[in-house]
């Protein structure tokens, strides 16, 4: 099932790698540098098991995290957007 979800985010410009199912942990040996959105390849990966899905982000993929984990990092990000401008709507998580 994942590995349809790796399909759609590849095609969507999306560099994709497997990680191990329930973790953040590559399962490929170079990780982030063996991203792809070769359909073939990411079909392979996920014919193996039910990998989670890992998506090289930056230039690649033209995503960015920003990882705001404390209160005193929020408070940083806040004087950022104040000095240079607000970030975009953008999609967030919260908690663990």
């Amino acid at each position: 099932m994942l590995g349809e979800h790796a399909l759609a985010l590849a095609r969507r410009g999306l560099w994709i790698f497997p990680c191990r199912p329930r973790s953040k942990e590559p399962a490929n040996a170079n990780g982030y540098k063996d991203a792809t959105t070769d359909p073939d390849l990411i079909a392979q990966w996920w014919q193996q098991t039910d990998f989670n899905i890992g998506v090289a982000t930056g230039a690649r993929s033209h995503v960015f995290v920003l990882d705001v984990d404390s209160t005193d990092a929020e408070a940083e990000l806040r004087k950022l957007e104040e000095q240079y401008s607000a970030l975009p709507p953008t999609v967030e998580r919260f908690g663990s």
